[in-house]
């Protein structure tokens, strides 16, 4: 769908939202920008909430990182 919106330069075309209560007309491309950052922000709180419960080491969460903490001694495939 993403493809599709590029391609067409959909970015600003409207689609309603009907889970809203009223249903909300909303943009495709914020639409795709919510997608994209909503399960960063809840990863900010949950981090933000562990740190505050003094929990030792609170990974920073940011995907690339804990990829590359994680694969550390391991061979990449390909």
């Amino acid at each position: 769908m993403a493809r599709r919106i590029r391609q067409e330069n959909a970015w600003d075309d409207l689609s309603t939202d009907y889970l809203d209560d009223p249903p909300q007309q909303k943009t495709y491309g914020g639409a795709l920008a919510h997608l994209i950052t909503h399960s960063m922000h809840h990863r900010a709180q949950l981090i933000h909430m562990l740190r505050h419960l003094n929990v030792a080491d609170v990974p920073e969460g940011d995907v690339l990182s804990w990829e590359t903490e994680h694969s550390k001694g391991q061979s990449v495939p390909g």
